[in-house]
């Protein structure tokens, strides 16, 4: 065998094979060294990148190494490289207010809330001072009269009312042969006037056969203490005999105003029969 090595040995071999020794081990220190070194000085390559001797620029060769990328640095020592949080710094000034923001738009009309519940009654209140006394009020006078007739030609006056100022309303009745009238008269002083409206119907409700009469008047100088007719109803000639009307009648003298509100009938027949009932309503004026 070792006359085999001997056979091949030469010095050519023998430079040859020293030669790739030295290359693999350096290669081998190159990387170890330059792991070592960049761990070691990790710290002071991040505190200062110009940390070497001669200042700014220096080298740092076979001593320190510049780390500008966190590849440069092995993954081991990477897993040892934790620092813990620093305490919280103080509190900065408070700045200044910003400015109002603009005003939103409205927002739609929310649902009608339930009706409460109604309140308790209040206590009462103080009597308040008496008011003034007011204006007259109307007087209301209140009239029934009725009459029955049984001569040929008889003639029956039935007063109403008759005011101090002379003033004085009668309900007349009349009747003559085989028909009779019932009539409304007025009198009164210098300046009274009247006017009268009347609905007349017969018994079943039909048309009054003889139309009733309505008179507008006024008392003058000449006719002072004459009585006016306001209006006069007539019985009928045939059966139906009974007439029936509706008055309202307004009187006026320069010291008072009348209303009169009043229902008459008017029977004829075998005999003559009259009615009236109403309300006068007296008003100072």
């Amino acid at each position: 065998m070792f006359s085999l090595l001997r056979r091949h040995l030469s010095y050519a071999n023998i430079a040859a094979t020293l030669a790739l020794l030295l290359c693999a081990s350096g290669g081998a220190l190159a990387a170890a060294g330059h792991y070592l070194s960049a761990g070691a000085t990790a710290a002071s390559a991040f505190d200062s990148p110009t940390s070497a001797p001669g200042g700014p620029g220096a080298s740092a060769a076979g001593h320190h190494h510049r780390i500008t990328s966190i590849k440069q640095i092995s993954p081991k020592v990477r897993k040892t490289l934790k620092h813990d949080d620093g305490a919280p710094g103080a509190t900065g000034p408070t700045g200044p207010q910003g400015e109002a923001g603009a005003t939103g738009a409205a927002g739609p009309r929310g649902p009608e809330g339930q009706r409460g519940r109604i309140g308790e009654r209040g206590a009462t209140g103080v009597e308040g001072p008496t008011g003034p006394t007011g204006a007259t009020g109307a007087n209301a006078v209140s009239f029934q009269r009725s009459g029955t007739l049984t001569e040929l030609v008889q003639l029956a006056v039935f007063p109403l009312f008759h005011l101090a100022n002379g003033l004085a309303l009668d309900f007349t009745c009349l009747d003559f042969l085989i028909f009779g009238n019932d009539d409304l008269t007025v009198s009164g002083p210098v300046g009274t006037e009247e006017q009268a409206r009347m609905v007349a119907t017969q018994l079943n409700g039909a048309p009054v056969a003889d139309a009733a009469r309505v008179s507008y008047g006024r008392v003058t100088e000449h006719r002072r203490g004459e009585a006016m007719t306001i209006f006069t109803l007539p019985t009928n000639t045939n059966a139906p005999y009974v007439n029936r009307g509706h008055i309202d009648a307004a009187i006026t003298t320069p010291q008072d105003a009348v209303l009169v509100d009043a229902y008459v009938e008017a029977a004829g027949g075998s005999q003559y029969t009259c009615a009236v009932r109403g309300t006068a309503f007296i008003t100072p004026r």
